[in-house]
């Protein structure tokens, strides 16, 4: 009995390299944006709240100043 068999050839080319550095390059782009934006929201953070102990200053002080003060 001879022996018989099949050799198949399977040739490929890998076009995923680049996809994945695009989708990397992509991710430290949101990663950087993000950074960025958290830094923005805790500067406003920080000046909401000064502003807020500040006007809680002011009306504080306008109360305490409200009889003393003189119409003329």
């Amino acid at each position: 009995m001879a022996a018989e068999f099949a050799q198949i050839l399977i040739r490929a080319k890998d076009d995923t390299k680049s996809a994945f550095d695009s989708a990397q390059r992509n991710m430290r782009g949101l990663e950087s944006s993000a950074a960025k934006l958290s830094g923005l929201l805790s500067t406003i953070g920080i000046g909401a709240g000064l502003s807020v102990v500040g006007l809680a200053a002011f009306a504080k002080s306008g109360k305490s100043m409200g009889p003393t003060a003189s119409t003329t």
